[in-house]
């Protein structure tokens, strides 16, 4: 059964499930209609994991690493506050989270689309809070993260990673978001060597606004099916 409340300012959509110390926090830019949450449903009594659904949040603002120039020019700059966000996330959400669903000793499992897909890798190599990220659609073009991944070490190996763009992503006219592609590989190769099992896919016919339950269904197969090792891994 989900549970929605407010929380400083976001909307937390929440699904328990009883005795599992299994968790996974999406950050997503708005919340999932009545399909999505029940979806949510099915899936936390499946995989028998807590589902927590966070929206709401400054999006452009909490989710960036540092400054940088607007997509649009009718659009302001992102702030890049994600160093404040993270701390209050750790410190605040997830303790409130996890005391309101009775789990000790949690792993964790962060889920991003797009922006927030740049905040769950970045995450992985700021805290060690997460066991496992997924990254769909992330914003790998964003000004200078791709070399910055390159030059940083995670505070943790990752047990799983997931990571995808849709195919139709590949191209497009703004010249800073046709660097996703290249970007993006360029992270998966390094990511390779920091989580113990990564799967990078490019979606067939998927653009960065397809439909995101069955994205998110591939990547919540990968990171809690119970596949030996080397089954279905991208290396």
């Amino acid at each position: 059964m989900i549970q929605t409340r407010s929380y400083h300012g976001a909307i937390i959509d929440e699904c328990v499930a009883e005795g599992s110390n299994k968790i996974a926090y999406l950050i997503l830019p708005e919340r999932l209609d009545a399909d999505g949450l029940r979806w949510i449903e099915r899936t936390s009594a499946s995989y028998n994991i807590s589902i927590a659904i966070i929206s709401g949040i400054d999006w452009n603002n909490d989710l960036t690493p540092w400054v940088a120039d607007s997509l649009g020019k009718k659009d302001m700059p992102f702030r890049g506050h994600a160093s404040f966000f993270l701390g209050t996330f750790i410190k605040d959400y997830l303790t409130n989270i996890e005391d309101r669903l009775n789990i000790a000793k949690a792993s964790r499992t962060l889920v991003g689309v797009s922006l927030s897909g740049l905040f769950a890798l970045w995450t992985a190599h700021n805290c060690d809070s997460f066991d496992n990220i997924v990254s769909i659609s992330g914003s790998f073009w964003y000004d200078h993260f791709a070399e910055w991944v390159q030059g940083h070490d995670i505070f943790k190996p990752l047990d799983r990673a997931y990571i995808a763009i849709g195919d139709k992503e590949k191209k497009n006219k703004d010249p800073r978001l046709n660097n996703l592609l290249p970007c993006t590989e360029t992270i998966v190769e390094d990511m390779r060597k920091k989580a113990s099992r990564l799967k990078f896919e490019i979606e067939p016919g998927t653009s960065h606004f397809s439909s995101i339950i069955p994205r998110l269904e591939k990547a919540f197969d990968y990171i809690y099916s119970s596949k030996t090792e080397g089954d279905g891994d991208d290396d």
